[in-house]
């Protein structure tokens, strides 16, 4: 297995990611992604998306929700799903954002939880996933998803 790395991810905050990938002997390659930051390379079937935290999501959603909403029709246009990854070491489902409070944006927990799971109902429209991880194991999840063990 080849993961494809999007090339707008930021080396310096990736280095842990790219390591755990090694340790798994997973080789890599970087390069610019239609949709979301990695995916098995030739097999755009599902696409893993990371967030650093809820507040980047919370913000995907509310200050750019054309943007993000836009880029999650798109992948489905195409036949791919996006796995929203996000390093939350206190969060581990989509009910435990309910409770999720941050200083770095407005937006509630209750709301955001709303947003994410009206979205995800929108079948139609969309085909993804949110997953959550603890910051020191995503590469480990990266690469769980992208097999398809969760």
């Amino acid at each position: 297995m080849v993961v494809q790395v999007d090339s707008r991810e930021k080396t310096h905050i990736i280095t842990d990611i790219l390591k755990q990938f090694e340790e798994a002997d997973v080789q890599y390659v970087i390069s610019k992604l239609y949709v979301g930051d990695y995916m098995i390379y030739g097999h755009p079937e599902i696409v893993v998306d990371r967030k650093h935290n809820l507040a980047e999501l919370a913000g995907n959603v509310a200050k750019e929700h054309d943007r993000f909403a836009n880029e999650l029709k798109n992948a489905k246009s195409v036949g791919t799903k996006i796995v929203i990854l996000v390093e939350e070491n206190n969060i581990s489902n989509l009910e435990d954002v309910k409770t999720w409070k941050s200083r770095n944006t407005k937006i509630k927990g209750e709301v955001l939880f709303k947003i994410l799971s009206t979205m995800i109902s929108e079948t139609d429209k969309y085909d993804f996933d949110i997953k959550f991880c603890k910051k020191t194991e995503t590469g480990k999840t990266i690469l769980k998803i992208l097999r398809k063990e969760m």
